[in-house]
């Protein structure tokens, strides 16, 4: 008979369990749990099984909350600084958070997973009959009382396989960008479909006021909307000094240059052919400049073709998907944006929290995080000479410039942080759990 190396028992929080322990006891239900199961390193690799003989404070935690999420990050960025934020908080308050993704890579999965989060993956797009039944599956097994629906669209039935499946706690998170250009009956037709399709949801969060405002136009009630800004993690993104001479040292260039970069996804709606214009007035003006791209996407090539017809190809450096950008951004001088409709803008706080002014379109949630003329400048959407323009104003005062990045750094602080954002994500959640004790204390003991 094999030897298995015992956990020594003793008295433990539900959370101090291992989550693959803690998974068999909301099956089980007992308060003390012994078991086999492999000790696996960060990479995976089983070393050899552990028998668990422990003593829980109860048998399950109070309550479940999943997150279903139709997302597929490669890796770990501010969005998922942000999750995992809201689940610590969330454990710390006896809910257990279950993260449901569309696909989750091994890597990003342990890191929740040593958090004490539950992650599942399923795929919406793989059919809504198989989500209905995980999702059933899932709310029982783990006693999901709540959900918080994001990066689905308005029109995709998940708060209603929530609530066929018993939960009515439903939130709907709306982080997606975009414009409503629907007019006339065509507004009508999305207003109809979307009350239809929103119904059993209780409260929309809207991660800006412009997203707030999109939602309206489809006619969904001011009452239940809460804005709650995202928020990243300062001690991640810190202003260097000393970055810019070895972004220089790395990739050449002369000391009156301008550095500019971005990070965007290379689809329409981020229009980065406007900076490429801006840059290439930039020229015209001699004003010296180096502009890195960092992101990928449908559109590269197409920009790449273009930065050579308008003659800057050699200033431009296509970085590609970048990991951690951070490394890149503190060696820039500006920052750039030409989104159109842009729901939050993740980067671009990065960005400011590092250090960088920025120069970005007037459209979406920019101008509630780009405070103009004192972060940087917020300049008409699609108009690539008064871009160019905030940026040459910038080139020419090295003073401005800094009094910017100071600004910058102290409004993401005061307006952006992780810790302010789950503060105010976790009062969604928790008002409505207290909406429904009243309705508990009245109703009668069921024996």
């Amino acid at each position: 008979m094999p030897f298995y190396p015992t956990v020594e028992a003793r008295h433990l929080t539900h959370y101090e369990v291992p989550t693959k322990v803690r998974k068999n006891l909301f099956q089980t239900g007992a308060d003390t749990f012994s078991c086999r199961t492999p000790q696996e390193d960060r990479e995976g690799v089983a070393d050899w099984p552990i028998c668990y003989n422990l003593r829980v404070e109860s048998k399950r935690p109070l309550r479940g909350i999943a997150l279903l999420l139709d997302c597929r990050p490669l890796s770990w960025t501010s969005r998922e600084d942000m999750h995992i934020a809201v689940c610590r908080a969330l454990l710390e308050r006896g809910v257990q958070p279950v993260m449901v993704f569309s696909e989750i890579s091994g890597v990003l999965r342990r890191t929740y997973e040593d958090a004490g989060v539950i992650v599942e993956e399923v795929n919406y797009r793989r059919g809504a009959a198989q989500y209905f039944r995980r999702m059933r599956t899932i709310f029982r097994q783990y006693h999901v009382d709540m959900v918080d629906i994001e990066f689905f669209a308005y029109f995709d039935p998940i708060a209603w396989i929530a609530r066929f499946n018993g939960v009515k706690n439903i939130v709907f998170t709306e982080s997606n960008s975009g414009v409503m250009r629907a007019r006339s009956w065509k507004a009508a037709l999305l207003r109809l479909r979307a009350a239809l399709v929103t119904a059993p949801v209780r409260r929309f969060v809207a991660i800006s006021d412009f997203v707030r405002q999109q939602m309206l136009l489809l006619g969904l009630e001011d009452a239940r909307i809460s804005v709650v800004h995202k928020g990243i993690d300062l001690r991640r993104y810190l202003p260097d000094a000393e970055a810019r001479d070895r972004l220089m040292d790395r990739y050449g260039g002369r000391p009156d240059e301008i550095i500019l970069g971005t990070v965007t996804i290379m689809r329409r709606f981020k229009h980065p052919e406007v900076i490429l214009e801006a840059c290439a007035l930039l020229q015209k003006r001699n004003v010296p400049f180096r502009l890195f791209v960092a992101g990928g996407g449908e559109l590269g090539p197409e920009m790449e073709a273009l930065a050579v017809r308008l003659g800057i190809a050699n200033r431009v450096h296509w970085l590609g998907y970048v990991d951690r950008p951070e490394y890149f951004m503190r060696g820039w001088d500006v920052f750039l944006l030409a989104s159109e409709g842009e729901a939050f803008g993740f980067v671009m706080v990065e960005a400011m929290c590092c250090g960088v002014p920025v120069v970005a379109s007037a459209s979406g949630a920019i101008p509630e995080i780009v405070e103009h003329g004192r972060t940087g400048f917020v300049t008409p959407l699609l108009d690539a000479d008064a871009m160019a323009e905030a940026i040459r104003s910038l080139a020419q005062d090295e003073s401005l410039r800094r009094e910017m990045a100071a600004a910058c750094v102290a409004r993401v602080r005061d307006q952006f942080s992780v810790d302010g954002a789950v503060e105010k994500t976790l009062r969604v959640y928790e008002s409505m759990w207290s909406a429904e004790e009243p309705a508990r204390r009245r109703s009668p003991a069921r024996g």
